[in-house]
């Protein structure tokens, strides 16, 4: 048994008023006690105790690196007297993406083995008085376990060594690459948060922000009409080809800005994902993404010594000469693609439905430590009504007046605003907008229930959309109409079908838009095939 949905296209949705209940009651006398939680990490054979960080991914806050730094350009990056100079050049017209290509600013190569050539990266550091080196040896620790990069203590008797030194300033600022003898990083109050401190790491191996890129725009708006004047030019997409782009755009990037970084109204994002399911992922600083550490180990090189090009097809391969895959793939070189949605969201176009937390069933406790989004869309001149059936979540905290477990929502006009938490066991009222996110968080202690309710898509007049229905179990044309969905199926199903079986589906929409979603597949591997063809050509 197997699920799995296609997209076949986009889908645009009209903006509309909405209606959004107003947050639960405050329920008297519960209060949360949090215990820290504490786990070990190693550095260059010394074991550290760091604190656990448990971060509500509905609710980051700013990165503490957008905060304000004497001098910085983008609020936490150095720059030296070339760079300045590059960017004041109106006529360097060069392409600036997510890491520097100028390679006499990365970090040297030291061979740890003659025979093979293998290298690792040797950055040499040291700690002024009163940092937290703590937490900057976890952050380097953090590089070390997924990179060729070593962090080495600076050697004093070579004063002209090139180094970062640590120091304790106002903010979290660094220079962009390797520069010239003694090189600030700054991790000041607040900044000791490990993808915060790798986030200035970053910029020191190389790295600039993931929102300069040249393609940012087909990811991401950026809502200059909410952007503090004096701080606009912290979103300027740069032209200038001192850069490389070798992997995708990455929401996930520790390199990323947040979502209301500089804004005027705090509550309104100055940076909005194009995918609003991604909501959750911008301006996260718990760890470096997947594609942090792919990009690390291109520039530097790490499996230079390894036999042939690369066969790692979606992933990279490590130092160790090994294939790193995304999650969306398996396989020794990455090479099988994984049947399966993201597990954390899920996008709904259906005219009707249902959702709840995961795995609810009204009797067992959701999971702790669990996230999940619902992303509800129609079409132009559609709205959608969603009314909860069931709903117990973790009671809300007087004493903190918060919510710790909650379903968050997010609808039409507001849609990408802060939301409205509901945590409690007082059913929300109805929801009624053109498009509905919900965001459903538990954190590490204490479950419910959970909520479960269910959604219609309807047109504004209000009228409830009809579909005829229509099935399909062998060759034949389904005309969709908009929000309308048909079944097909493998001859006899559920019984096997026939040896030497051959039928052909086509399937069309008068808007474009098709969503293909399998709720069952069970073919011969390798000889039984199912092959989805899109009017573009494109085949799976």
């Amino acid at each position: 048994m197997m699920s799995r949905t296609l997209l076949l296209s986009g889908l645009v949705a009209m903006l509309m008023a909405c209606s959004l209940a107003k947050p639960l009651e405050e329920q008297e006398g519960y209060t949360k006690t949090k215990v820290p939680q504490i786990k070990k990490v190693e550095f260059n054979g010394e074991i550290l105790e760091i604190a656990v960080e448990e971060v509500d991914p509905f609710h980051r806050p700013i990165p503490a690196d957008e905060g304000f730094s004497p001098n910085a350009y983008e609020t936490d990056m150095m720059l030296n007297p070339e760079q300045e100079a590059a960017l004041s050049d109106p006529k360097n017209s060069r392409n600036k993406r997510k890491a520097i290509k100028d390679t006499t600013m990365y970090w040297p190569k030291k061979i740890i083995n003659s025979a093979t050539g293998q290298h690792v990266i040797t950055v040499p550091y040291e700690f002024n008085t009163g940092v937290d080196q703590t937490a900057i040896k976890a952050a380097m620790a953090h590089w070390q376990d997924q990179t060729c990069v070593r962090f080495e203590t600076h050697n004093p008797s070579v004063p002209s060594q090139d180094r970062l030194t640590f120091i304790k300033d106002n903010g979290c600022y660094s220079y962009i690459g390797r520069q010239s003898g003694s090189q600030p990083v700054s991790i000041g109050d607040g900044c000791t948060q490990l993808g915060t401190v790798s986030h200035e790491i970053g910029h020191a191996l190389g790295f600039n922000h993931e929102q300069s890129r040249p393609d940012r725009d087909e990811y991401v708006i950026v809502n200059f009409d909410n952007i503090k004047t004096d701080y606009k030019n912290n979103f300027d997409k740069r032209t200038t080809n001192d850069a490389m782009t070798n992997v995708p755009y990455d929401y996930s990037s520790a390199m990323h800005y947040g979502l209301y970084g500089f804004g005027i109204d705090a509550k309104v994002p100055t940076l909005i994902p194009k995918d609003p399911l991604c909501m959750k992922d911008i301006g996260q600083r718990l760890r470096l993404s997947y594609l942090d550490v792919k990009l690390a180990n291109f520039m530097y090189q790490c499996d230079s010594h390894c036999a042939g090009a690369s066969s790692c097809h979606t992933g990279y391969r490590d130092m160790n000469c090994k294939c790193l895959c995304p999650e969306s793939h398996t396989g020794d070189y990455c090479e099988i693609a994984r049947n399966v949605q993201a597990a954390d969201r899920v996008t709904l176009t259906s005219r009707s439905g249902e959702v709840s937390s995961p795995n609810f069933d009204g009797s067992t406790d959701y999971a702790v430590d669990t996230s999940f989004m619902t992303y509800i869309k129609g079409n132009p001149n559609e709205q959608i009504r969603l009314k909860f059936d069931a709903f117990d979540m973790e009671a809300f905290d007087t004493s903190r007046n918060k919510c710790w477990d909650y379903v968050n929502v997010r609808a039409g006009s507001s849609l990408y605003s802060e939301g409205t938490d509901y945590c409690g066991n007082t059913l929300p009222k109805e929801i009624v907008a053109d498009e509905i996110v919900l965001s459903f968080y538990s954190d590490k202690s204490v479950a419910k229930k959970g909520f479960h309710g269910t959604f219609t898509r309807e047109s504004i007049s209000g009228g409830a959309i009809t579909c005829p229905v229509q099935k399909k179990t062998c060759t034949g044309t389904i005309t969709l109409a908009a929000g309308c969905t048909a079944q097909i199926t493998s001859p006899s199903y559920p019984s096997q079908y026939p040896i030497d079986s051959k039928c052909t589906y086509t399937i069309n929409s008068p808007n474009n838009q098709i969503e293909l979603a399998f709720d069952n597949f069970n073919t011969e591997q390798k000889y039984d095939t199912v092959k989805v063809t899109t009017d573009a050509g494109v085949s799976r």
